[in-house]
Formats: C-alpha cells, sequence, structure tokens
C-alpha cells in the first residue's frame, strides 16, 4: 500500500487526493517539493467530515440522519455534509435554517406548535441534530492532521484506523467546544449561533442543563468512533489495541481536568497567576486531545516492534516533548490571535473585556517587570480591577511609558490593549521561541533515530510554527 492510501472496510472509500482546504494558511504548510502524495495533501477537512458522517452519525444518530435526509431532500451523504457545512451566517444550508425556525417558532408561538411544524419529531431530536450540525461545522481539522502525520512519519503510510481516530478527536473536540461555548455564554461559534443559544429558544430559562448533556451525548458518539476500531485479535483486524485506547479515556478525563483549572485561573486576578499554571491548564484543555491521537498512533507502532524498554521509554519521552511545546504553542496562539487580532477571532467578546488571565497577559507582567517594577504594578492593578476611575498619577506614569490613556468609560480596556501590545508582543514571541527550540529538538531527535521519515519530521516543524504564527 502506497503512502496516502486508506485501508477501508464497510464501503468506505475516502481519498485523500480529492480533498482541498479552506484555510490558505494550512495550504502553506503543506506545500513542498518531495511529498509523497503531497503529504496527506491537505488538512482532511472533509476526509474527517466523511468519516464522522458515514461511519459515526449514521450509526449513533441513524433516526434523526434518515428524516432529515428524507425532509429535506438528501440524495447522498456529500450533499448533507454540505447542508450541514454551509448553513448559518455565510450560507443557505437547509438544516441549520430549519434548525433556526423551530428555535425562533418555538419562542414565539410555543414549542407544541412548533414542533408539528417542523421536521422534528420533538425537541430532542431537533438538539440532536443541531450537534450533528456543530460538529460539522469545518475549522482546521488540526487535531486529526496531526495523529495522520505520526502514523505517516511512523508507517510510511496512513490507514482507516488512523482517520478514525481523527474523527473521535474531531467529535470530542465539538464536546468541548459546545461545554465552553454554554459554560463561557458565548452566542457564536465558527460564524453560528452556539448550542445554548438555540436551545435557550427550545428549553427556555434551564436551557443550559441540556447543553451539558447535549455536550454529553457528542462525546459519547465520539467514543463510539475509538470502540469500532478497538479488537483483541491483531491478525483478524489491525485496529487499534486495548491499551492504546485507554489512552482516548484517559483523555477526556484530563480534558475536563484541564476545564476545571481553566474556570480556576477565571476567578484569579493575574497577579495571583504563574507561567506554570498556565502550563498546567494547557496539558488538560488543549493539550490532552491532541496527544491522545499522537500517543495511539506511536502505541500501535511500538506493539509490533523489536525496541528495548530503555527505547520505548525515550520514544515516548520525544514524542512526549513535542506534544507539550506543540500544544503550549497552540494555546498561546490562540491566545495571541484573541489579543493581538481580535477581528479573527469570530467571537464576540474578548479575553482583555473578560480579564481572562492569558500567554499575552502573563507575558506583559513579565516584560513589565523587567523594565521597572511600578510599570508591572500598575498594569496587574488595572487588569485586577483596582482603579474604577483615571488618577492623575496613572495618566503622568502611562505618559512616561508612552501610552495614551483616554477618559472613556472603557479607559480600562483601551489601556490594557496598548500595553500588551506594546510590552507584551515581543515577550511572548521570545517565550514561543523557547518552545519552538525544544518541540524542534525532540523531533529532529527523532528523526537521527531513524524513526520518522525525513518529511514528516519536516512536517511537524511546519506544524509547530503555524500553531503560533497563525492569524485565525
Amino acid at each position: 500500500m502506497s503512502a496516502g492510501e486508506v485501508k477501508t472496510r464497510g464501503g468506505v472509500n475516502p481519498d485523500f487526493e480529492s480533498f482541498e482546504s479552506d484555510f490558505e494558511q494550512i495550504d502553506s504548510v503543506l506545500e513542498g517539493e518531495n511529498t509523497s502524495k503531497e503529504l496527506l495533501v491537505s488538512t482532511k477537512e472533509d476526509l474527517v467530515d466523511n468519516f464522522i458522517y458515514t461511519e459515526v452519525l449514521k450509526k449513533v444518530a441513524s433516526e434523526v440522519i434518515e428524516s432529515l435526509e428524507q425532509e429535506i431532500g438528501i440524495t447522498n451523504d456529500e450533499e448533507m455534509v454540505e447542508e450541514i457545512k454551509n448553513g448559518g451566517r455565510h450560507g443557505q444550508g437547509q438544516l441549520y435554517e430549519r434548525i433556526l425556525k423551530l428555535a425562533v417558532d418555538a419562542d414565539n408561538h410555543g414549542h407544541d406548535q412548533a414542533i408539528e411544524n417542523s421536521i422534528f419529531e420533538d425537541k430532542v431530536e431537533a438538539s440532536d441534530a443541531f450537534s450533528i450540525d456543530y460538529i460539522l461545522r469545518g475549522g482546521k481539522r488540526l487535531r486529526p492532521f496531526m495523529t495522520l502525520l505520526t502514523e505517516f512519519g511512523l508507517e510510511g503510510e496512513t490507514s482507516y484506523k488512523g482517520a478514525m481516530v481523527g474523527a473521535a478527536q474531531e467529535i470530542i473536540h465539538a464536546s468541548s467546544l459546545e461545554h465552553d461555548d454554554d459554560m463561557d455564554d458565548d452566542v457564536l461559534r465558527r460564524g453560528k449561533l452556539t448550542t445554548e443559544r438555540v436551545n435557550r429558544a427550545l428549553y427556555g430559562e434551564d436551557s443550559w442543563k441540556q447543553s451539558v448533556l447535549d455536550g454529553n451525548k457528542v462525546e459519547a458518539w465520539g467514543n463510539e468512533a475509538i470502540n469500532s476500531i478497538v479488537n483483541d485479535s491483531y491478525e483478524q483486524f489491525n485496529g487499534i489495541p486495548k491499551t492504546a485506547s485507554q489512552i482516548f479515556f484517559q483523555m477526556e478525563a484530563d480534558l475536563n481536568d484541564g476545564q476545571k483549572r481553566d474556570i480556576d485561573m477565571e476567578d484569579m486576578q493575574l497577579r495571583e497567576a504563574s507561567i506554570d499554571d498556565y502550563e498546567q491548564m494547557i496539558a488538560g484543555k488543549t493539550g490532552a486531545l491532541f496527544k491522545s491521537g499522537v500517543d495511539i498512533m506511536v502505541e500501535d507502532h511500538l506493539r509490533d516492534s523489536q525496541y528495548e524498554e530503555t527505547e520505548r521509554r525515550q520514544i515516548r519521552g520525544l514524542f512526549d516533548e513535542y506534544m507539550t511545546n506543540f500544544n503550549r504553542l497552540f494555546q498561546a496562539g490562540d491566545d495571541a490571535i484573541e489579543v493581538f487580532r481580535p477581528e479573527n477571532t469570530g467571537k464576540s467578546i474578548t479575553d482583555i473585556e473578560n480579564r481572562k488571565i492569558t500567554f499575552p497577559a502573563l507575558q506583559t507582567e513579565e516584560a513589565l517587570r523587567q523594565e521597572e517594577e511600578e510599570y508591572a504594578e500598575l498594569f496587574l492593578d488595572v487588569f485586577d480591577g483596582a482603579y474604577d476611575e483615571v488618577t492623575e498619577e496613572m495618566q503622568e506614569t502611562a505618559e512616561e511609558m508612552g501610552v495614551e490613556i483616554g477618559q472613556a468609560q472603557d479607559w480600562e480596556n483601551q489601556w490594557l490593549t496598548t500595553v500588551i501590545n506594546e510590552y507584551g508582543e515581543e515577550a511572548s514571541n521570545e517565550k514561543a521561541g523557547e518552545y519552538l527550540d525544544t518541540a524542534f529538538g525532540a523531533v529532529d531527535e527523532l528523526y537521527d533515530m531513524d524513526l520518522i521519515n525525513e518529511e514528516a519530521c519536516q512536517k511537524y516543524r511546519q506544524m509547530a510554527e503555524f500553531v503560533w504564527n497563525r492569524d485565525h
């Protein structure tokens, strides 16, 4: 089997050469002169969507899928995926529009009348349909890409099981986004309304309870994807071993732990937080899901290898070192977009307005402390809400710093934004450079050990650079 082809079953035959990314930044990362099949050609956005839809959703939500296909007039899987992905603010997808209409009618005319006029049997089915829409909204699909990249680097090819692990990651990711949106009361996700906003119309003031359950149900769909490729008999089917599948279930616990730490940090003042707290939060909230797919591919590779136990520990350690720093770069890059380029986030609120402790905020404090202690304290006082109005002393200090403080109602946000951009960006780049150097060192050593191929080594390096430097 050549690199880039997929072992399939059940009639699914995704073609790795037929999919292209919607994201120019990802495309530029994947371009290369000597890539085998262009190293999976793209981020696998459509490939993963196809796997999620045909291999998972049609099994665990078959009644919903069947009713949608009949009512909307869908004739094949590709049409349904496109209907879902194209819905919302930037398209005319019927599924999303039907769910929105139901929500509006429920709000205006009552639930019973709304359901009677809709394509859904009840509100639970409508909520399931919205979760399906939520999963297939797209995104960069970086998690399955890193999983498939690892399998390609270790085996020289990709497989059905690798794609299925990637699909499971995206489903769990959607579940975590639903929970995250519920807790933060976010309005938009990828240009569409969040689950909570639709459930608010369907279920009323206690809608958050339904939204939590929606996220839990989607998480179960992700587990179904993993369970479908776990097999004790290696001869019968080349699936992942049970020991590797446990990585995935541990990831779900770590993911929730990371989210809890993120909530704890929201209650902290910036002066109470440290980069160590931030990195510990990342290990769960961001890192666990990314790392799970890579770890499964590593364990799958090691099970039939002749490596000594000391070599196995070294290999696991190097992949862990790379992914730990990759995940830090990913979350730090995400924070940087929100703070330095908020117009690119597609969200309705910002981290500065919410006084969220982020990578740029932490690095700004560190940079200011290296400049002048009083500037750091002033920054912390404003960030932590110690002032209700601009004082003459603050004006003078700000002038010394070369920062203008206005008298507008939101002067705190304006001032913090200015300071973070002036002092935090360079400091953030320097810290990210440390993460990059460590990540590069790990993959270079894996290549020197002849464990991963040269193409994969270069793509690992490029992906680490991309997640920090991306602008969306």
